[in-house]
């Protein structure tokens, strides 16, 4: 089982009302990213967990629905104002170049019911699936499940920080590549790397 070497720094981005932003960049390897450096075809970093959340709509929605096709995943919170929106700019650019590609926002913060979650779709324009949990479920995947750095400390003005990396998911449930959510050319590479599982 892949495990990362270490989370290794954390980067304010400002912040959002009474909540910090920010997030945490994570170590994945101490040797090349094998987002980067390794074909997704031959690169397996481990399976995604069992988890049980619900979308934006209300509904129950676990890692079993997501078995047969490619996904891309991203860690966001409704209430950034920093990282997130970026993040969804480059969720957006990802829909276009890979548009067979399933996207799937997992919010940390367990104050985004559906219903809040909804709104921010709307209101984005975004159409892809958001998921929510209960307190720290969405965190602990993340970290457990998905070998990102999370954390979302007790308090609303406590800063909640979370990875800027998109995870690329094969058909089988398991991540095959880690990319930079900040960067458009590693976002165009999780595109061409999501086409190459689709062969």
């Amino acid at each position: 089982m892949f495990r990362p070497a270490a989370l290794t720094l954390w980067i304010p981005l400002g912040l959002a009302g009474a909540t910090g932003a920010a997030y945490l960049s994570s170590g994945l390897l101490s040797g090349p990213n094998p987002g980067f450096h390794v074909p997704a075809a031959a690169a397996d970093l481990g399976a995604v967990p069992v988890f049980h959340l619900k979308d934006s709509a209300g509904r129950a929605v676990s890692n079993r629905d997501f078995l047969g096709e490619p996904w891309a995943a991203a860690f966001i919170f409704t209430r950034c104002r920093t990282l997130c929106p970026m993040m969804a700019e480059r969720m957006k650019a990802l829909r276009k170049l890979a548009p067979r590609l399933r996207l799937v926002s997992l919010s940390v913060d367990p104050a985004d019911s559906p219903e809040v979650l909804s709104r921010y779709r709307r209101d984005r324009g975004l159409d892809w699936t958001f998921l929510t949990g209960g307190p720290g479920n969405v965190a602990d995947l993340s970290v457990r499940g998905f070998h990102l750095g999370a954390r979302v400390p007790a308090g609303a003005s406590a800063a909640i920080l979370h990875s800027d990396k998109l995870v690329l998911v094969d058909a089988k449930g398991h991540i095959r590549g880690y990319f930079d959510g900040s960067d458009p050319a590693s976002v165009a590479e999780l595109a061409r790397q999501a086409a190459s599982l689709r062969k």
